[in-house]
C-alpha cells in the first residue's frame, strides 16, 4: 500500500506535490481502514483516494508520475533516456531536477525509495526501510551520481563485493540493476516485486490484461458473468474461440513472436474493439483466441457477438472487473492507479465498483484504490472520507496544486461537499464556470 507519494518539478507541477495516504481523524471511519504497526497505536491507512479537478488540471500528470516511478524502476527506458520533462514556465525550474520520493507498506515493513534526476543523468538514488515500530530508519542503499553505499541488509555477500567495486553509469537505475544480479535477496525481491506485481496503473485507453482470466472456469469467470448481468449488458457470458495465428496483422504477429514468453497471455485489440488472448504454449506456439460476448436471444438460445459489436462502456467494465476483483480478493496486496474511473461508464456502475471495494476492506486489508474522475456525484461523503477526496487546481502561473478536503475548515459530515466544490469553494474549477448563488 501507498503511504505517501511525493513529487517535485515534473511537467506542470513545479513545488514539491504529496499524495497522503495516511487517514486523518475523522470518527467515522466505517471499520474500513487498513491499519498496521502496533496493536495498541495502529498506524491507519486509506484504502482509497479520489482525485477530481478540471481539464488540462494535473490530474493525469499525477497518475503519469506515479507510472513514470514504476518504469524507472523497472529500467524499461531507452538507456540514458528518461521521457519527461520538469516545470518549464519559470527559467529555474527547467534547469532544476526532478524528484521523486515514495513511503509504501510491503510485507508490513515500511519501506522509502527516491530518486533525483537531472535531464538525462540520475544524481541521486536512495533505499531504506523502518523498523516494526516506525523508529529507526534502516538505509538499504545511498546512490550519489555513480557511487553507491550499500547497507549490509541489501543483497548478498557476493553482490556486496561486486557493488563496492562498481562504477554505475548515469543512466542506470541502481534498484533495477541489483534485482538482475540478485533477484532471491530478502528486500531486492520484496521491493522490486512490488513496483513489478503489486502497483498496476491503467490510462484511460489501456486495457487491463487481467481480462483473458475471466475467460476460464470458476471464480473468476462467474464474478464477470456476475458485474455484466448486474449491470444489464445483456452478456450471459464471454467465449473465447481460438483461431489462426494470421487473424492478427503482420506487424503485431511479429512483435507478440518476438515478446511473449512461455506461460505468458497478453491481451491484443484491433480496430475498434475486437478483443484476443494470444498465449505462448510450451511447446513455443502462439495460441490465438477471439473474445465472443453471449447474448441470450428471443428462443433462448445464446448469440455470439464479437467484442467490437459491443458499447464503449460494455468494454470499459470488461477492463475493470478483473481490477475489483483482484482489489476485492482477501488476502490481497495490489494498489490500482485508474486515470478517468469513469470513463464512458454510468455513475451507478462507477458508484458500485468503488462502494464494493470499500465495504470489502478492513483493518487487515492491503489493497488500495488510487482514482481520477470528472464524475462529481462520487463526490459524496456517503461514499467517500473528506481526506479521501483531492482536489488539484492551477495557480495563476500555471503551477499545478493538490489539497485534500481535510484541509478545508468547517466541513461536518453532513456538508454537501459538491455544491461547495461547483461554487468554487475548493478550487479546483475555472471561475467563468462556477455555480453562482
Amino acid at each position: 500500500m501507498i503511504i505517501n507519494f511525493q513529487f517535485k518539478n515534473w511537467a506542470c507541477y513545479r513545488d514539491e506535490v504529496c499524495l497522503s495516504m495516511q487517514a486523518g481523524p475523522e470518527r467515522d471511519e466505517g471499520g474500513h481502514l487498513p491499519q498496521f504497526g502496533s496493536p495498541s497505536h495502529p498506524e491507519k491507512l486509506l484504502p482509497v483516494a479520489a482525485v477530481y479537478g478540471g481539464n488540462a488540471s494535473g490530474k493525469t500528470q499525477l497518475v503519469k508520475a506515479i507510472l513514470f516511478m514504476q518504469r524507472f524502476v523497472l529500467d524499461v527506458f531507452q538507456k540514458g533516456v528518461f521521457p519527461y520533462e520538469p516545470f518549464l514556465l519559470d527559467g529555474e525550474s527547467s534547469n532544476a531536477p526532478t524528484e521523486f520520493t515514495i513511503q509504501f507498506l510491503e510485507t508490513n515493513t515500511v519501506y522509502e525509495y527516491s530518486f533525483k534526476l537531472l535531464r538525462m543523468s540520475i544524481l541521486s538514488e536512495k533505499l531504506a526501510y523502518y523498523t516494526s515500530r516506525g523508529i529507526k530508519r534502516i538505509s538499504l542503499f545511498d546512490r550519489e551520481g555513480a557511487k553507491v553505499v550499500l547497507g549490509t541488509e541489501w543483497g548478498t555477500s557476493a553482490f556486496q563485493t561486486y557493488a563496492s567495486q562498481l562504477t554505475l553509469s548515469e543512466g542506470q537505475p541502481f534498484l533495477a540493476l541489483s534485482y538482475s544480479l540478485c533477484k532471491e535477496a530478502e528486500h531486492v525481491g520484496r521491493v522490486y516485486g512490488w513496483f513489478s506485481q503489486k502497483l498496476v496503473v491503467l490510462s484511460p485507453d489501456m486495457h487491463y490484461l487481467g481480462v483473458e482470466d475471466f475467460c476460464a472456469e470458476g471464480r473468476l469467470s462467474e464474478m464477470t458473468v456476475e458485474y455484466l448481468r448486474k449491470f444489464d449488458t445483456g452478456i450471459q457470458t464471454l467465449e473465447p474461440r481460438q483461431v489462426e495465428l494470421s487473424a492478427l496483422p503482420p506487424p503485431i504477429v511479429q512483435d507478440l513472436s518476438n515478446n511473449v514468453r512461455i506461460g505468458q497471455t497478453v491481451r491484443v485489440q484491433i480496430g475498434d474493439g475486437d478483443v484476443f488472448t494470444v498465449t505462448r504454449l510450451e511447446t513455443g506456439v502462439l495460441k490465438v483466441c477471439r473474445i465472443f460476448a453471449a447474448h441470450r436471444g428471443a428462443d433462448d438460445r445464446l448469440v455470439p457477438f464479437s467484442m467490437e459489436r459491443e458499447s464503449d462502456g460494455t468494454r470499459r467494465m470488461l477492463d475493470l472487473i478483473p481490477a475489483f476483483a483482484n482489489l476485492k480478493q482477501a488476502g490481497g496486496n495490489s494498489v490500482y492507479v485508474i486515470d478517468e474511473i469513469d470513463r464512458s461508464l454510468h455513475y451507478l456502475v462507477s458508484h458500485a465498483f468503488i462502494s464494493e471495494f470499500i465495504k470489502s476492506c478492513s483493518g487487515g486489508s492491503r489493497s488500495q484504490l488510487i482514482f481520477t474522475t470528472h464524475d462529481l456525484l462520487l463526490m459524496d461523503q456517503e461514499l467517500l472520507r473528506r481526506d479521501e477526496m483531492y482536489i488539484v487546481d492551477k495557480s495563476p502561473d500555471g503551477d499545478s496544486m493538490m489539497t485534500d478536503l481535510r484541509q478545508f475548515k468547517g466541513l461536518r459530515k453532513d456538508t454537501d461537499v459538491r455544491a461547495r466544490y461547483l461554487e468554487g469553494r475548493f478550487g479546483g474549477i475555472v471561475n467563468s464556470l462556477r455555480l453562482r448563488k
